[in-house]
């Protein structure tokens, strides 16, 4: 029952232009310390989100991780239609 009520929660929050921009300012700002640094996104994401955004820490790295998932999924297609993917290395 308790992650039904913290899941409704989530849900129900209201995001004001306000939010929406930090949002997009922590993912940018993520992504230039990555590429900059060559650290993971989440060792940025996870800290903004908790301080900045009051995300408790498990939202937090969930929604780090789907973010990771997307950037590597995005990444993947395009290094193989690139034709630039072992698909045999990848099998095993």
């Amino acid at each position: 029952m308790k992650k039904r009520y913290m899941l409704r929660n989530i849900f129900k929050t209201k995001y004001n232009f306000h939010n929406i921009v930090l949002i997009v300012f922590i993912g940018l700002l993520a992504g230039f310390l990555s590429g900059l640094f060559g650290v993971g996104g989440g060792m940025v994401i996870v800290p903004a989100l908790t301080v900045f955004m009051k995300f408790d820490q498990r939202h937090a790295v969930a929604t780090s991780l789907v973010a990771i998932i997307i950037t590597s999924l995005c990444g993947s297609i395009v290094y193989g239609l690139n034709g630039k993917v072992s698909f045999l290395s990848a099998f095993f």
